[in-house]
This record gives C-alpha cells, sequence and structure tokens, in this order.
C-alpha cells in the first residue's frame, strides 16, 4: 500500500473528485489518468491514486517536459483557456 499523511491522501482524492467532475473530458474507468508533472514523481504517488479513486494510473511519456510543452501551447491558445476555465 501507498504510504501517504492521511490529511494529504483525503485532500488529494477530494481534489480529484472534484476536477474530475468539472473536466470536459472525465477520465473513465477504463482509460484512467494520467500523471504529468514533477509531483507525480513522488514514491508511490501512483500506488496512492490507483487505491483512493479505484482508477488505471499512468505516467505521461516525460512528466516534466509535457507540462512546459502543454503550457506552452496553451499560452498560444488564450481564447481556448478561457473557455477551459473554471468559475
Amino acid at each position: 500500500k501507498a504510504v501517504g499523511a492521511p490529511a494529504i491522501t483525503a485532500r488529494t482524492k477530494s481534489s480529484l473528485t472534484i476536477a474530475a467532475a468539472r473536466s470536459p473530458c472525465c477520465p473513465s474507468r477504463d482509460k484512467g489518468l494520467v500523471l504529468a508533472g514533477g509531483g507525480s514523481l513522488l514514491a508511490n504517488f501512483d500506488i496512492l491514486i490507483r487505491e483512493r479513486t479505484g482508477l488505471p494510473v499512468m505516467y505521461a511519456e516525460d512528466p516534466l517536459k509535457c507540462v512546459v510543452i502543454g503550457s506552452g501551447k496553451v499560452l498560444d491558445q488564450l481564447d481556448l483557456l478561457k473557455s477551459l476555465t473554471i468559475e
């Protein structure tokens, strides 16, 4: 089992649930979640998320670079970003 502080894991599960509900492309039980960014590289984070959500979890091909590349793409399309912003 993944190791983590209970308060952090409860907040993580709550945040994932809210984000998934508001996302225009909700994670499915088949496809699951793709982890990206430096935080995704924390030891056993994938296991923790899988245990807490019951969803399959995988890593992006290059978790650190994909965040930078994705941020650059969003900045090139600010109108799209505004349409996806959750208020």
